[in-house]
């Protein structure tokens, strides 16, 4: 049961920022300050907050007060995901943007995603760049394009274009998700219609499987600049990495694309061809089509983790670099092993703008 603080104006707005919240207080005025600063101001603020005890409820309260466009509710702890679909719930925009309450966004980030879909109507996806910064605010140059999606892209994440589905679907089967924060959508509110909300027994990570869910059957808008952030701390609620991690992001793999089965039904034409059915069950994408991926991949979690924190030296970090490089060619490999056998090419799921 939500506990409504607010009373709703008739307006229905373009976009529906959404916070979900729970005992982030230190980072509030930053990310609400940067929600103020939108040069885009169609927008409705819904908080959700589970019941907070560092003095966030208090904050938002104020808040409210002072714009009303911001309506403020408060909800039981039932987890991240289930407090993210009570945002969803409440929304009313046609646009819908998750404002996780611990990061920031620029100032022309609704005005250049939401302009970014208005005009092509085909996607219902928008994506940018994103900057990473630490608990200060400190912006970690690099991380982001050092990963493997950026990495497979290469000039594209540079270019403004059109994914079409089933591209970034297809792409989490390499088991690395695509989009690395949610900041980074912009989604159509339709979206969540269609194919469902997040499921809430995946713990930390569950947004890899509605984010291919979604990626499986929209088609994606790339603007290739830097609107959103994702902010690394020692208290956020995702982690980077645990020992189970592959596991469930294979286990994922297949729940999405079971989903796709049954929401299209028997008479429907699945947006993943029968033929790579095979690389959709856990052992296969475990096996990533050799004996030898798992190794690589887990291999490959390591060095992402240690870089340019455990290695200093010049010659240390010249010599794992050289390896964790080969690491992502191979990843790259198989993933264009899997757009092949989907019959999905870079060329032809690709449009530049």
């Amino acid at each position: 049961m939500i506990d409504h603080d607010y009373v709703r104006d008739s307006k229905i707005p373009k976009v529906s920022i959404l916070l979900p919240n729970l005992n982030t207080r230190p980072f509030l005025e930053e990310r609400i300050q940067t929600i103020y600063d939108q040069t885009f101001t169609d927008w409705e603020l819904i908080i959700v907050d589970n019941y907070s005890d560092d003095g966030a409820w208090e904050y938002f309260q104020e808040c409210a007060r002072k714009d009303a466009r911001i309506h403020i509710s408060q909800a039981p702890r039932a987890g991240m995901y289930a407090n993210w679909n009570n945002c969803i719930r409440l929304a009313r925009g046609e646009y819908v943007y998750i404002a996780t309450s611990d990061d920031t966004m620029s100032p022309d980030c609704l005005e250049k995603m939401a302009g970014g879909l208005d005009r092509h109507l085909s996607c219902d996806l928008c994506h940018c760049c994103l900057t990473v910064i630490d608990e200060q605010g400190h912006e970690l140059e690099g991380w982001w394009l050092s990963l493997p999606p950026q990495v497979f892209y290469g000039s594209l994440v540079f270019q403004k274009h059109i994914r079409k589905a089933p591209l970034d679907g297809v792409l989490h089967g390499c088991l690395n998700t695509i989009y690395h924060s949610i900041t980074q959508l912009l989604i159509r509110r339709t979206v969540f219609a269609r194919w469902g909300v997040f499921r809430t027994d995946w713990g930390s990570r569950g947004d890899f499987e509605w984010e291919m869910r979604a990626s499986l059957a929209c088609d994606t808008l790339h603007i290739p600049e830097y609107l959103a952030s994702w902010r690394i701390h020692p208290t956020q609620a995702t982690s980077l990495y645990a020992s189970d991690f592959y596991e469930d992001l294979a286990e994922m793999v297949v729940a999405a694309v079971d989903a796709h089965a049954t929401h299209l039904g028997a008479t429907s034409q699945s947006c993943v061809p029968n033929d790579i059915s095979h690389f959709y069950r856990k052992e296969a994408l475990l096996a990533g089509g050799s004996k030898k991926a798992l190794t690589w991949l887990r291999v490959l979690s390591f060095f992402e983790r240690v870089q340019g924190r455990a290695y200093r030296t010049k010659y240390r970090i010249g010599r794992r670099l050289g390896r964790r490089e080969r690491l992502f060619d191979a990843r790259s490999r198989y993933a264009l092993r899997l757009l092949r056998d989907a019959g999905v090419s870079l060329d032809t799921h690709v449009r530049l703008l």
